[in-house]
């Protein structure tokens, strides 16, 4: 029986092409795996610690970056287009270029998680902004040179960058290669022999390239051909740095980013000659780029671009909340209304979620870890959850979240979103290829092993796995379809933690058994992105859900005891919602096979409820108020002092969520503030 599988594997199992492979075995694997192998555990989440920004961090948010702050005007930088060359040279001189850089090459060398708040109060106050101090901080020459560059290229480059004597971009993407980016690739380097030395005759044709209109240090990614044999070098996607003041034949021309105002544009250069040493990490790395990258991808990933999208859910749900409290139609205040608090309820149930995602992944990285996989969802599931967030905050802002001026706070959030939307990989592909597709193999138990023992004939090897692979089943059966005796008690977890800890470890069994499922579809698995769709968002929400638990447990010394529970038991109810409603849409759609799947989640029938309509109102007023769940989704973006109308809502909130009788003078504050904050900015 084990000859026949093997012999029908070798038929059935999906070619995987060298680039897959490569974003395979890069990254590493960790707490993805238990999910997939239906082991996963809130105790195991315990080896990361949350934390806490250092004093050189603290120190360079309060005496660097606040004053820098208090300066920009990002209304300004919407309407011209582009940001003041005074801003750039602000964050150039407090060194923020840096902070991906060892001190020895005279960067900060700041920590994952000092990093991520840094950007993500960066662009609180600014979106373009926020992209200017994020992109040399992740995917891009920094980081490349850290971990491939040669001790020359590293002495020479890393300190310029860090001043921001050198600005960065990277060039990856052209009109033929978006998301396909080294399949599809066009973009060519020959080698080729000039009076007796050989070079590489570069051709490029890059487009959506970040910071490429300013920047002085070039990267480029390309196909590097040797059609006559003239070197040693490996074929294949290369990387290079070049400086453009010596290439001054490359042509770089601007987008227009939704008139955002970050820098983006084009990169083109026709037969340039190019050194062999601006290759990074040398000519033993000709060949290796799309390696590198893959490498590389977990700081963009999982870092920066989910710093940017807390930042504006945050200031969407502390802005809208205030904005709630203060306002009044029908003589009530617009945050007592149903229809405004369902949206409120939502906003902070997002706003939790991608933040509690957010400390995890960091808490990951800075523990050495290269998530790969994680990542992806962090990426995809932060600005996703972003986008609906700052949608409702302009749905409660009404008038004054769609007219342009100073005061109104979220125009450049809901400008800037589909730009994290979009890039490193744009969402659609996110979710619909990588989070289940490439995770499946990467981090299932037992599957890559199986295509490799399948690719060198390794039958014996083949029919080890296959016997953990039934094994596994088995036992996740079992306990999925079996009742089970009441849950044990874990003294470290309160009944609360330990009730919602249980409920997600019963859906990973099952989410690992489902996901066998979808090798019954052979190499049709790679074309059905619908379901591949749905099993992504339920592997993305069991993992936000333990990454809401952590949160919590590391969180309670900031969060009140009535207050965390209530916030725990909204988001938690929406999450396991969620993922059995998705459980079922599976049920309904997978073919030939109508009912197995929902034997395999839910053989009982349904598990679990939306939220009440009194929990929505609960966590609502939490929200419209200096709540502790409040002041929690306040910490590092930044709040303007009273002259913005931000600044006036947050800062003076409490006025109107006094109970006790208010003088004559503090209800006049409260009246002309609440006229102030009604105004809109005139054109």
């Amino acid at each position: 029986m084990s000859k026949v599988l093997f012999n029908f594997s070798k038929k059935f199992i999906p070619r995987i092409s060298e680039t897959e492979r490569i974003s395979l075995i890069s990254g590493t694997v960790g707490f993805d795996k238990d999910i997939f192998s239906g082991v996963s555990d809130l105790k195991k989440l315990s080896l990361y610690k949350k934390n806490n920004l250092t004093n050189e961090e603290t120190s360079f948010i309060n005496n660097k970056l606040n004053p820098l702050l208090n300066d920009v005007k990002d209304y300004n930088i919407l309407k011209e287009r582009k940001i003041p060359e005074s801003n750039i040279q602000r964050l150039k001189d407090s060194g923020i270029f840096g902070m991906l850089i060892p001190k020895k090459y005279g960067g900060l060398d700041f920590t994952t998680h000092g990093r991520s708040q840094i950007v993500q109060k960066l662009a609180s106050r600014s979106g373009a902004l926020g992209v200017v101090g994020m992109v040399p901080n992740s995917l891009g020459p920094g980081e490349l040179l850290l971990k491939y560059g040669t001790n020359k290229q590293k002495n020479y480059f890393l300190p310029r960058l860090a001043t921001g004597e050198f600005m960065p971009c990277f060039g990856l993407t052209s009109w033929a290669a978006g998301s396909d980016a080294a399949g599809s690739m066009i973009d060519t380097g020959k080698i080729v022999s000039n009076s007796g030395k050989i070079e590489i005759e570069l051709n490029c044709n890059k487009r959506y390239i970040t910071l490429a209109p300013i920047a002085n240090l070039i990267g480029l990614a390309f196909k590097l051909e040797d059609p006559d044999k003239l070197s040693d070098l490996k074929e294949g996607i290369t990387l290079v740095l070049l400086e453009k003041d010596k290439y001054p034949q490359l042509e770089i021309n601007s987008h227009d980013p939704l008139g955002s105002g970050f820098p983006n544009g084009t990169i083109k250069g026709n037969n340039i000659k190019i050194s062999l040493e601006s290759i990074i990490g040398g000519e033993g790395n000709a060949g290796e780029g799309w390696k590198m990258l893959m490498e590389c991808l977990a700081e963009g990933r999982g870092v920066s671009l989910p710093a940017t999208a807390v930042s504006s859910s945050k200031l969407a749900t502390i802005g809208a909340g205030s904005y709630s409290g203060i306002r009044k139609q029908f003589k009530t205040r617009i945050g007592e209304m149903e229809g405004v608090q369902e949206k409120l309820a939502e906003m902070v149930k997002e706003t939790f979620i991608i933040t509690s995602g957010q400390h995890l992944i960091n808490a990951m990285l800075d523990n050495g870890e290269k998530p790969s996989v994680i990542s992806a969802i962090l990426k995809q599931q932060s600005t996703e959850r972003a986008r609906k967030v700052i949608n409702h905050g302009m749905d409660i802002l009404g008038g004054s979240g769609i007219c342009m001026g100073p005061n109104n706070f979220l125009a450049s959030s809901h400008i800037m979103n589909p730009v994290g939307i979009t890039v490193e990989g744009s969402n659609t592909l996110t979710r619909s290829l990588i989070i289940f597709g490439q995770g499946l193999i990467r981090s299932h138990p037992q599957l890559y092993d199986i295509v490799k023992s399948v690719e060198s004939n390794n039958s014996k090897e083949f029919n080890k796995l296959l016997f953990l692979l039934i094994k596994n089943n088995l036992t996740n059966l079992g306990k999925t379809t079996i009742p089970i005796s009441p849950i044990k008690m874990h003294k470290e977890y309160s009944s609360l933690t330990n009730y919602y800890n249980y409920e997600l470890g019963k859906l990973s069994r099952s989410f690992a058994l489902n996901s066998n499922l979808m090798l019954l579809l052979g190499k049709k698995f790679k074309v059905a992105e619908m379901l591949s769709g749905r099993y992504a968002d339920i592997f993305s929400n069991i993992y936000l859900g333990y990454s809401v638990l952590w949160f919590y447990e590391n969180s309670k010394e900031e969060i009140s005891i009535d207050e965390g529970e209530i916030i725990l038991k909204f988001v938690m109810t929406s999450i396991l919602y969620d993922i059995q409603e998705l459980f079922l849409d599976i049920n309904r759609n997978y073919p030939k096979v109508y009912g197995i799947p929902k034997l395999f989640s839910f053989p009982y029938g349904k598990r679990y409820e939306k939220p009440t309509d009194e929990m929505i109102k609960t966590i609502s007023d939490l929200i419209i108020k200096k709540s502790s769940i409040f002041e929690l989704l306040s910490k590092n973006i930044y709040i303007p002092n009273d002259n913005e109308n931000l600044g006036l809502m947050v800062n003076n909130l409490d006025l109107f969520n006094k109970d006790i009788k208010l003088s004559v003078e503090e209800m006049e504050k409260k009246e002309k503030i609440r006229e102030k904050v009604c105004q809109v900015d005139k054109f």
